[in-house]
């Protein structure tokens, strides 16, 4: 299994957009179809201007728009831009984004915005719902090589196979660090430094402490 290196990637500071394998996606909520109509008219406009066009699906409810630099197969500063325009549009059309989860290490650690993809699909979690991962999952910090705190989590999956969560995970723009005790378990990043190791059950796995330094 292999993902595009988090070093590859732009940081993703946008609230309102979530990695999607190699692009960014966003869904804004619409009153109804006149609304959804309004608000891709405005991003048609904005994408000709930047000459950079997204992918954009309208339904009745909610417009969806994908971004990727097509050019170099991933996420480019044109994306991120573009974002920033598409997400300021929505709000001076009164639209907000779906799917704001409130996701947290710990009570005063939230996930990254853009990160909350990645954590999403790993822990299983359903989308826009508020979870502290510590309470349910074993939680350790780390001091990465630049003294920032990271955190790194322990997600068994039950009765999904961990396989399919990790593929899940990096399809949601996760990167893979170490799957040399696969399938025991794999070794995740988030793109923003944290770390989630996935398996079936945590029987005969080494606690996070103790395992620590095999992510460094």
């Amino acid at each position: 299994m292999s993902s595009q290196s988090s070093d590859d990637r732009p940081a993703l500071d946008l609230p309102d957009w979530n990695r999607a394998g190699t692009a960014i996606v966003a869904t804004f909520s619409t009153d109804d179809f006149a609304a959804g109509v309004r608000f891709v008219q405005a991003i048609g406009e904005a994408a000709d201007r930047a000459n950079h066009h997204p992918d954009v699906d309208l339904r009745f409810d909610h417009v969806t728009v994908r971004s990727v630099s097509h050019d170099v197969g991933k996420v480019t500063d044109r994306d991120l831009d573009l974002a920033r325009t598409i997400s300021g549009l929505a709000r001076e059309q009164g639209l907000s984004a779906q799917g704001a989860a409130d996701l947290r290490f710990a009570d005063d650690a939230p996930v990254p915005p853009g990160s909350v993809q990645f954590w999403t699909a790993v822990a299983g979690i359903e989308p826009g719902a508020s979870v502290d991962l510590s309470t349910d999952h074993e939680t350790v910090t780390f001091t990465d090589d630049a003294g920032q705190t990271r955190y790194r989590v322990n997600v068994p999956t039950g009765d999904t196979p961990s396989g399919d969560r990790v593929r899940a995970a990096l399809d949601a723009g996760g990167s893979l660090l170490d799957d040399s005790r696969a399938p025991d378990w794999w070794l995740l990043g988030d793109g923003a430094g944290n770390q989630a190791r996935v398996c079936d059950a945590t029987d005969g796995i080494p606690p996070l402490a103790q395992d620590l330094p095999l992510a460094r």
